[in-house]
């Protein structure tokens, strides 16, 4: 209808170079045993979320605030694991939150896994699983990576959060 309101979209969009294809990264779990890690702070707002939309039909609510210097720290250290060959996956947190991405990342195109995850949750449950932000991204890892892991993101001064491990099965568990 030309006279309903339509959603602020912001699109931006890039092209980018990469030097080494075999380098590229996408969103999906690549191997059973690899750690989970959320890169960033943990803190999300269910305004203007996909929850609010789906669960309880309403748009409303403050989004997460934009913190580009935050963001430009999150993409840069991802950018630096990946051209380290320190990550096998990387996923951003945006529509749906943190169990939405989680499940994103174990069906890919070749293969599914499951995950099991046991975590603190920073905020109400409900905010923590499915609440939104920007400069969150899900990275897993293999576990000989961890230490690079961390001493990268610490270089960069960021939060990390282990989330927990990807498995064979195709079951989805977040704290029990």
């Amino acid at each position: 209808n030309p006279n309903d309101a339509i959603y602020p979209t912001p699109v931006i969009g890039m092209l980018g170079l990469m030097q080494d294809f075999r380098k590229a990264c996408n969103q999906y779990f690549k191997q059973a045993g690899n750690r989970v890690f959320l890169l960033g702070k943990i803190e999300k707002s269910l305004g203007g979320s996909e929850y609010l939309k789906q669960i309880h039909q309403m748009i409303s609510g403050d989004i997460a605030k934009v913190d580009l210097a935050e963001e430009k720290k999150v993409q840069d250290c991802v950018v630096s694991l990946i051209e380290n060959s320190y990550i096998r996956s990387a996923h951003d947190l945006s529509d749906g939150g943190l169990a939405v991405a989680l499940a994103e990342c174990c069906f890919g195109p070749k293969s599914s896994f499951g995950f099991q995850g046991s975590f603190e949750l920073a905020q109400e449950s409900m905010i923590s699983y499915f609440g939104e932000s920007g400069a969150n991204v899900i990275v897993s890892l293999d576990a000989d990576r961890e230490a690079d892991f961390i001493q990268t993101a610490n270089s960069y001064k960021l939060e990390y959060h282990y989330l927990g491990e990807v498995t064979e099965s195709e079951s989805f568990v977040i704290n029990d």
